[in-house]
């Protein structure tokens, strides 16, 4: 289970392997694609950020739906498109970043896609949690609604190798750093996204010889 990593410079961004491996193997199961789709990200967290730039980066026309003023910034710098509400059924592929116990994010994201398109879920809903799905708009539009979780061995892999050969970038998704003694603060900038959240790094701190 050892992945050996370049090493060169910061090691800080190798933190995003985890949830790097996750957008891979989400981008994955959304088939694979002869030229560029127009492709949805509803959520604005580090995965629904990493995956829009990762599409990007992939070649595709890209857009994300964010409710965060410093998020929507943060992607638009690496060249992500912002969606507005009226950009409903158009787009190839539609991803779900949000999860939790409400169904606007999936609606919206069944609204995105037009005819023959597929959603790919990779959001965390709450356990029990019940969608009203109007099942007769699957058949009408023919739409694929597929469920991604977590990923496999190889798309780890994967991630790390995209650490490496983009690892300035990456390095901008390290939004903050906290002391081990500080790690109540780091769950509360984690929860309270009162300002650009994206990776929080906590640390051990270094014992004076």
């Amino acid at each position: 289970n050892v992945v050996r990593i370049a090493g060169r410079g910061s090691l800080d961004p190798y933190v995003l392997a985890d949830p790097l491996a996750v957008c891979v193997h989400a981008s994955k199961l959304a088939g694979r694609f002869e030229s560029p789709q127009h492709c949805l990200v509803v959520g604005d967290g580090v995965i629904g950020c990493l995956l829009a730039w990762l599409l990007q980066s992939q070649g595709h026309e890209e857009w994300l739906k964010s409710v965060h003023k410093e998020a929507f910034r943060f992607v638009e710098s690496l060249g992500v498109k912002i969606a507005s509400d009226a950009q409903y059924q158009r787009f190839d592929v539609a991803f779900e970043a949000v999860g939790r116990a409400q169904p606007h994010s999936l609606s919206e994201s069944l609204r995105a896609v037009k005819w023959g398109g597929s959603v790919v879920v990779l959001g965390v809903f709450t356990h029990g949690y019940t969608y009203p799905l109007i099942a007769r708009n699957l058949f009408i539009g023919e739409v694929k609604l597929i469920g991604a979780n977590a990923y496999l061995r190889s798309e780890f892999w994967e991630a790390v190798r995209l650490i490496e050969e983009h690892h300035k970038v990456l390095c901008n998704f390290i939004s903050h750093r906290f002391s081990l003694s500080r790690f109540e603060d780091a769950l509360t900038t984690a929860r309270n996204k009162r300002e650009f959240t994206m990776k929080i790094i906590v640390e051990t701190e270094r014992l004076s010889s």
